[in-house]
């Protein structure tokens, strides 16, 4: 696809898959979570679902009609049933919240992270600026790339490592008011996709990107995990999927 001087733009949109049927998918606003979005749209369908795990997330590149820009369309799919007709309390606040005017800017990111654990230990990344801050390999995607395609790009730059396989595990959401590494204060959504896959032992981790968010790569024993500050994002698949992994 030509590109020339179109704006680029990427978004975020999620549907729920009932009894095999894709309902209609529909843009995730700003704070709300992917899961809450899907049943919003299936609302729409006139369906009631109680929205479950992820199942897909695809991507796709298109040219809006009338406009000069490139959307990028980050899609998630999600497995539902048949809920009992009642809207999720929880769901309806988080649409509220969507909604509600906020007064520094609105950033939406959507990003693909890896959790990389064999022989008792798990592949982590350390933030750069001094906090002493681990983390999952991984980060933004870039306007055109899928979910996969990011998280293999990211977890090479920030470990040196090939990622040899990716399996669909998780995708969350994160909303909080704070400063960007520019010291503009935003309001913050971020969309968080986590493939669980496996990279060589050998040889050791690396950092190859330059300038970039990561200044260390390690391999870091399970059992000594609580000796580190984890973000919230490692600390909640570590407790969560670590274990089957290992």
């Amino acid at each position: 696809m030509t590109t020339g001087g179109a704006r680029r733009v990427q978004r975020v949109a999620a549907h729920a898959v009932l009894d095999g049927r894709r309902l209609t998918a529909v843009v995730v606003r700003h704070g709300e979570d992917p899961r809450n979005a899907a049943a919003r749209g299936a609302r729409g369908d006139g369906e009631a679902v109680r929205v479950a795990g992820v199942r897909e997330v695809a991507a796709e590149v298109s040219r809006a009609a009338g406009e000069d820009q490139l959307v990028h369309t980050v899609r998630v799919g999600f497995d539902a049933t048949v809920s009992g007709g009642a809207e999720d309390p929880v769901a309806a606040a988080d649409a509220a919240a969507a909604e509600a005017a906020a007064p520094p800017p609105r950033v939406q990111r959507c990003a693909a992270y890896a959790l990389l654990v064999a022989e008792g230990e798990v592949l982590l990344t350390r933030l750069a600026g001094g906090q002493d801050l681990w983390t999952l390999p991984g980060g933004g995607i870039d306007h055109g790339e899928t979910p996969l395609e990011a998280v293999r790009r990211e977890v090479y730059e920030e470990t040196g490592l090939p990622l040899i396989t990716g399996r669909l595990l998780e995708v969350d959401s994160l909303r909080f008011t704070g400063h960007a590494p520019d010291g503009r204060l935003e309001d913050y959504h971020g969309i968080r996709i986590v493939y669980a896959g496996s990279v060589p032992r050998h040889p050791a981790p690396r950092v190859v990107e330059v300038d970039g968010t990561t200044d260390l790569a390690a391999w870091v024993r399970l059992d000594r995990l609580a000796e580190l500050s984890l973000s919230g994002l490692a600390e909640r698949m570590l407790a969560e999927h670590a274990g089957p992994l290992a």
